[in-house]
């Protein structure tokens, strides 16, 4: 078992040596992630419903996925991968020459984790929440609620 473990583990890392992975994954941030700050803690939160998809990022981010419910559609699985400051600066190093959508919030978070200045670093935060409420969409097609699924 501990054989097969490393197995898995050593194709983990060649995935992540691919640059075309890290490509397809800024495709999937600019579709179906959020790049913002989590209590001034950086953040890139997805969900979506295709496990193949969201499997193959969860293993280039570094984070397991989580199910999670979505209120405005019940009876339907969402897969929900939270990243904060460890993974952080790898996966948007890797993605920002690919990304378009989030790209000049990628480049300012990169720009928080190197800030030393705490006004500087109040300043980005604003900034990329500001980004993020203009991408919003249309309010009658927000979620009100997401419930996470505990395993147990």
């Amino acid at each position: 078992m501990k054989e097969l473990v490393e197995q898995i583990a050593c194709l983990q890392n060649k995935l992540r040596e691919i640059p075309e992975m890290w490509a397809w994954l800024a495709g999937v941030i600019d579709g179906e992630g959020t790049l913002t700050f989590k209590n001034r803690t950086p953040a890139l939160i997805m969900s979506a419903k295709d496990t193949t998809m969201m499997k193959r990022a969860s293993i280039l981010i570094g984070k397991e996925m989580v199910p999670t419910k979505i209120e405005r559609y019940p009876g339907t699985i969402y897969w929900l991968i939270q990243a904060y400051t460890r993974q952080i600066p790898v996966v948007l190093e890797k993605t920002v020459p690919y990304l378009t959508a989030k790209k000049e919030q990628a480049e300012l978070i990169l720009r928080f984790l190197d800030e030393t200045d705490e006004k500087v670093k109040d300043e980005i935060i604003a900034l990329v929440h500001k980004l993020n409420e203009k991408s919003k969409p249309d309010e009658r097609y927000k979620s009100k609620t997401i419930h996470v699924i505990r395993r147990g």
